[in-house]
């Protein structure tokens, strides 16, 4: 690929700000030649476009299909593996921020909650540090309200309805309680027909509001949102603490949900360690293939039996499931 004099200033200076944000040049100057390339390019490609050494190329992408950002798909008729950014700017300010909390806002918290566990326990710690220490965990860990949520990441009810009250407004803030109780645990007014329709109200909700009540809502909010047309909204329902197990494999199981969803639940490792999970994405023919293949290797000969046979996933899978139960003498 050939860069234009404008493309190359742009790739330039991608590489200069991503130093800037503690981000390898290298890494930033791929991102940036896959997010101007209109078609897919493999590492070589970019290698000799950039002048990179293989290897280099070879981590970076490495450390960018980490990020969620560069993904690896396939051409008809070529073996080799190629590359593509996402092109959603949105999609891509989310994945950046979730994985620099990841790595860097997280570990912080940790180390904040286990310095205010030991400076209870040490006597000769001045009380102002200890207040110091405390005001800025309760500054890094909120729940959107201000309220610092626990240590292992769950948030109660009653902090989820003044989460949701303080964004919902004056109209739909009345309504938090019943959005966040699961079906028949809520008291006084249920949301019935007569009343308001759930569907109704989310239509009525901006953006940020579908994304907090997707965090803190219940089962039913959390069942309609993730199938919403907006990435950032149906990211964070399937993000959202309160989440299930049961949820996420019917999750998987969905083809009404975007594949931007099954990408993230497949590169999830504490949900891909359910069985049921990891059968269901490699069933889904909406799960992107480089990643229901890696499923399919994991799965029992009697579900890729019913894999081989099945006429709802893509031939690629089929194919591998046959290929498999073959090199085990199965067939």
């Amino acid at each position: 690929m050939k860069l234009t004099p404008i493309m190359e200033k742009y790739v330039l200076h991608w590489g200069e700000m991503g130093t800037r944000w503690g981000v390898n040049r290298s890494i930033a100057q791929i991102h940036a030649l896959l997010y101007l390339s209109p078609q897919p390019l493999t590492a070589e490609e970019i290698a000799d476009t950039l002048s990179i050494a293989r290897s280099n190329v070879s981590t970076s992408l490495k450390e960018l299909q980490g990020f969620g950002l560069v993904r690896m798909t396939h051409l008809l008729g070529d073996r080799r593996d190629h590359f593509e950014s996402i092109k959603d700017n949105w999609e891509m300010l989310t994945l950046i921020v979730e994985e620099r909390k990841r790595r860097e806002i997280d570990p912080t918290l940790t180390l904040l909650r286990e310095c205010m566990a030991e400076a209870e326990a040490d006597k000769t710690t001045d009380p102002e540090v200890k207040a110091r220490i405390e005001r800025i965990l309760g500054f890094m860990a909120t729940d959107g309200s201000g309220a610092p949520l626990p240590a292992d990441g769950t948030i109660s009810d009653a902090q989820a309805e003044a989460a949701l009250r303080a964004v919902l407004g004056e109209e739909l803030g009345a309504f938090a309680r019943e959005l966040v109780v699961e079906s028949g645990e809520a008291t006084g007014r249920a949301l019935t027909r007569d009343h308001v329709n759930l569907y109704m109200m989310i239509q009525k909700m901006s953006v940020y509001q579908k994304i907090k009540l997707a965090r803190l809502g219940n089962r039913e909010a959390r069942a309609l949102l993730v199938r919403d047309r907006n990435k950032l909204v149906a990211v964070a329902a399937v993000t959202s603490p309160k989440i299930t197990e049961q949820e996420i494999v019917g999750i998987a199981q969905s083809r009404n949900v975007s594949d931007e969803v099954l990408r993230l639940l497949a590169q999830n490792r504490q949900w891909t360690r359910a069985y049921q999970v990891k059968q269901a994405l490699a069933a889904n023919p909406k799960t992107p293939q480089p990643l229901a293949l890696g499923f399919v290797s994991q799965l029992q000969d009697a579900d890729l039996l019913g894999l081989m046979k099945s006429k709802d996933v893509p031939s690629v899978i089929s194919m591998h499931a046959r290929r498999l139960l073959t090199k085990k003498g199965k067939l």
